[in-house]
């Protein structure tokens, strides 16, 4: 699960898989706070068997900042 605090919400970059796992991604509901940040929690589910090497980001919306974060995903067998 990828859980963080964001300002000006959120947007994610592509999933990539080297063998072309698949991956459901889902997140709920933002929820925010006084000062304008906003709580997303993600949650990542394999929809196939591996072994496959994923990767993931999470880029603030508007900020032209570099990833907030970069999850490596490894899928089992």
């Amino acid at each position: 699960m990828l859980n963080f605090w964001a300002p000006d919400g959120y947007f994610t970059e592509p999933l990539y898989c080297q063998n072309g796992s698949q991956i459901a991604i889902s997140h709920g509901k933002a929820q925010g706070n006084p000062s304008g940040d906003e709580h997303v929690a993600y949650t990542f589910r394999a929809k196939g068997a591996g072994p496959d090497s994923c990767s993931y980001d999470a880029v603030l919306n508007n900020t032209g900042s570099p990833p907030i974060a970069i999850l490596h995903l490894i899928v089992a067998r």
